[in-house]
């Protein structure tokens, strides 16, 4: 039997999903490629893991980084809120709504 993955959001908008599933599946490629990379870069001894690890510490501070994970963990803090007390959720969604 056949697996359907589409949720009906989804369905609704195929091209929508379409340009979504095409940005996963670039996120997915190039974390595999950098894994990739960085396993045969420690592997060959060109750098150390540690050596990696504080590199990207550094590269987390750069400011488009940082406000990018600033984005994601505030986005993911918001959804767990939500998540906790749905009435609160309620409440934001109908005020989003009679605000329009």
């Amino acid at each position: 039997m056949e697996v359907l993955i589409l949720r009906d959001d989804q369905l609704a908008n195929i091209d929508d999903a379409l340009a979504d599933l095409s940005d996963k599946k670039l996120i997915l490629n190039t974390a595999i490629d950098i894994q990739a990379l960085l396993g045969l870069l420690v592997e060959k001894e060109v750098v150390t893991k540690e050596e990696v690890d504080a590199f990207r510490e550094k590269v987390r501070r750069i400011k488009k980084y940082r406000l990018a994970m600033q984005y994601i963990n505030q986005t993911e803090a918001e959804i767990e809120r939500y998540q906790s007390s749905p009435q609160e959720h309620l409440k934001e969604m109908f005020r989003r709504k009679t605000n329009r």
